[in-house]
């Protein structure tokens, strides 16, 4: 239901749709006295699909915001942090809104969304809890191991999520200084309200 990265008021509630693949339960959630905020990741940051498209499209929305990219840097913002900066600043309008108890708030995202919901956690100690959905490589597991995901299929396949940098393990994951359960670490930090010091 997406066309050029804008999502049409005629998809709203389609996701609360029993007959849909991809089921948010936000009756059982709502009927418990949660509140479901929601928005959409490609309205942020475009998330085509091939590494040309990638290069074109991905770095615009509210990458147009920030000062233009340096092509010769390798720690330029990717995708990945946009979306956790755009779940941060979703926060900020919670807390801005008197019906939501924004101290209470829970960030959760499946897959690449969940990537960036650990991110928004790891940087930002006003989440009460951090809840990502089957995150895959880059996400919670290892990436010091022989299965699965790896740097090398992750760098190909989303050139957009990654910063340069990160290439340089592909194919040598042995070779990183740190490995995921830094990032989870960070999130437990920034859950007891200690933030990155406290690593």
């Amino acid at each position: 239901g997406i066309t050029n990265n804008r999502v049409p008021e005629t998809s709203r509630g389609e996701m609360t749709d029993t007959d849909c693949d991809s089921v948010c339960p936000v009756g059982m959630l709502a009927a418990r006295g949660y509140a479901v905020v929601t928005a959409c990741y490609c309205e942020v940051s475009p998330d085509p699909v091939g590494a040309d498209q990638q290069e074109k499209m991905a770095y615009t929305g509210i990458f147009d915001l920030w000062p233009k990219r340096d092509p010769s840097r390798t720690d330029n913002t990717t995708s990945l942090n946009a979306w956790a900066w755009a779940l941060m600043r979703g926060l900020d309008m919670i807390e801005k809104e008197p019906a939501l108890d924004a101290k209470r708030a829970v960030v959760t995202g499946c897959s690449r969304l969940g990537k960036a919901a650990l991110i928004a956690g790891a940087f930002d100690e006003r989440f009460a809890v951090v809840a990502p959905n089957q995150t895959g490589g880059g996400g919670a597991p290892l990436a010091k191991r022989y299965f699965g995901e790896n740097v090398e299929t992750e760098m190909a396949s989303f050139t957009h999520w990654y910063c340069k940098a990160y290439g340089k393990y592909a194919g040598n994951e042995q070779a990183l200084p740190f490995d995921q359960h830094l990032l989870l670490a960070a999130v437990a930090c920034a859950l007891a309200g200690m933030g990155w010091l406290a690593l």
